[in-house]
């Protein structure tokens, strides 16, 4: 069995304090990962910024809330995990107060 590689993200997203920007796919559902066993996500942000990431198990619960992190220009994020058993995966971006202008990239490998 060959291996798959699954990619996404975002270059030069404008992303503002009203309303949360999807970083992986423009729909609000995410982006399906049920083949994807391990998976690196990055964002870099030129002003500070909330990263919310969201996992979906199956149909019942659909995207869960997992983490919230904060980003700012000297702190990009890194998030790795291994061993991902989610069928959906959402990130979405919302900024502090200043409009910011966000870079996302996504990796995974079955």
């Amino acid at each position: 069995m060959s291996e798959q590689v699954l990619s996404a993200g975002v270059a030069a997203a404008t992303v503002t304090s009203g309303t949360a920007v999807d970083l992986l796919s423009s729909s609000t559902s995410g982006i399906p990962v049920a083949n994807v066993g391990r998976w690196s996500l990055m964002v870099s942000t030129d002003q500070d910024i909330s990263v919310s990431i969201y996992k979906a198990a199956g149909i019942n619960c659909g995207l869960v809330p997992v983490k919230t992190i904060a980003v700012t220009s000297a702190t990009p994020l890194v998030e790795e995990m291994a061993g991902e058993a989610s069928q959906r995966l959402r990130v979405t971006a919302i900024a502090s107060s200043t409009t910011a202008t966000v870079n996302a990239d996504f990796a995974g490998r079955s």
